[in-house]
């Protein structure tokens, strides 16, 4: 290509900057098969302000031209020795272009195509990050002698924190149960000051049995189209958006608190690219801390697909385990999703801590107390409160968060109200409403 006429149309835009020329091409061809033969196998070594061009062994006289990226200027430098030419001075960090012509008999060849090297030196951000997080402690490990600026933060927080150092560094004294974003920068000593900051990453901290390892790994989707685009318990909601790889980590980001016995709200908004799916949406929460999401612990799922936002109740058992577990959310598009596997293709996982804390008998915000008699039972039972309190609706919760039973009270002052429902067994949740709140109670049917 070296032998191409030139073109100023196409200079730019091309790497031969001309069009081809077919005729003297084969007579380069049939030059270089000569005894004077055209250099071949051209290397680059380069380093911070110098480079050496080699090439293998020829006949011939051998310059080279070079110019910096952005120049118009060629510099000319004629070998040294047999196969080498050494380029001092240039600049660090640049980018240069040189080319190659020789010399036989008198008789100079054309210039070459065109070779390109950029020069070290440059003072870019760090690519690679070692690290490890252990005993709520971020461990760096920096493999040079360059001083390095961390700076670390709390999901949410807009301040950084900073730490300068070299070698290994262990920053401890970490909030439990918590996400933090990091970013790090290096000291360049050529240009005296420090690189731009790498890609923010993050890391949780330890969160008990919620952030153990030892759960399944979520089915792999494409998120491209849809995803969750919030979760909402209780009155709290998290944004989360589209997450990378249809995967959201959020353990730590968003904490929902609730009692055993407790029935708190649950709320799903989708997010799409353009149009909207009908989409299968789920909930499973790691009740007994076993790092298994077992079929029973299903806490949320529809019959039906949905477009739309979905919601209901969960309902959280007795028995379940006291401390912080797992969460997880799925939206899967045309098939319903268990916790691990499954056959969907497309939609988006979540997961989230969630903190279970000890029952208590009375409602310490409204100080509303209710009781179901018996429990368990058959779908035959009684909802007892105290007759200060006037219940004025009810209704029932299954374990998936459905509605299975409601009704208004008129002139209720009894202070109970008999049940007689075809239940499936299962746990259930009472809910009822007073002038002073609400308050719930959970039961099983058998």
């Amino acid at each position: 290509m070296s032998t191409t006429k030139p073109n100023v149309s196409i200079e730019t835009i091309t790497t031969t900057g001309g069009k081809l020329d077919l005729g003297k091409a084969v007579t380069s061809l049939h030059n270089q098969c000569g005894a004077c033969t055209y250099p071949a196998g051209i290397e680059m070594h380069v380093s911070t302000t110098s480079a050496s061009i080699t090439w293998e062994s020829s006949s011939s006289n051998v310059t080279l031209r070079l110019r910096k990226e952005g120049e118009t200027q060629w510099m000319l430098y004629n070998s040294t020795s047999a196969n080498e030419i050494k380029l001092e001075n240039i600049d660090f960090c640049s980018n240069y272009e040189f080319q190659l012509k020789y010399n036989c008999n008198g008789t100079d060849s054309e210039w070459g195509y065109r070779k390109y090297f950029i020069t070290k030196g440059c003072c870019d951000a760090p690519r690679k990050i070692t690290y490890n997080v252990e005993n709520n402690a971020l461990n760096l490990s920096n493999d040079g002698n360059e001083t390095q600026l961390i700076e670390f933060r709390l999901y949410g927080n807009a301040v950084w924190d900073s730490i300068y150092y070299s070698g290994k560094k262990s920053i401890a004294g970490l909030d439990v149960c918590s996400i933090y974003e990091f970013r790090l920068s290096v000291f360049c000593p050529i240009q005296q000051k420090y690189s731009p900051a790498s890609e923010v990453e993050s890391f949780n901290t330890s969160c008990g049995n919620c952030t153990e390892s030892s759960y399944c790994k979520p089915i792999s989707l494409d998120n491209d189209l849809e995803w969750i685009d919030s979760v909402q318990v209780g009155t709290k909601v998290f944004y989360s958006g589209n997450d990378k790889n249809a995967y959201g980590n959020h353990m730590g980001k968003f904490i929902p608190v609730a009692r055993q016995g407790d029935s708190v709200f649950f709320k799903i908004v989708p997010g799409y690219f353009s149009s909207n799916f009908l989409e299968n949406f789920t909930a499973y929460i790691d009740w007994n801390q076993n790092y298994t999401f077992d079929e029973n612990e299903k806490v949320f799922g529809l019959d039906s697909a949905s477009s739309k936002a979905v919601s209901g109740y969960i309902h959280i058992p007795m028995e379940a385990k006291e401390g912080h577990t797992r969460l997880r959310v799925l939206l899967s598009y045309n098939f319903k999703s268990p916790a691990c596997g499954g056959s969907a293709q497309y939609g988006e996982v979540e997961d989230y801590c969630f903190l279970v804390e000890k029952a208590t008998s009375v409602d310490e915000q409204n100080n509303i107390s209710i009781s179901i008699q018996p429990n368990p039972n058959d779908g035959r039972f009684t909802i007892a409160w105290d007759k200060n309190n006037a219940v004025t609706s009810y209704k029932l919760i299954n374990a998936l968060g459905q509605t299975v039973d409601q009704a208004t009270l008129k002139n209720n002052n009894e202070g109970f109200v008999n049940i007689a429902k075809q239940l499936a067994p299962g746990h259930y949740i009472a809910i009822v409403n007073t002038g002073k709140g609400i308050a719930s109670k959970s039961f099983v049917v058998r």
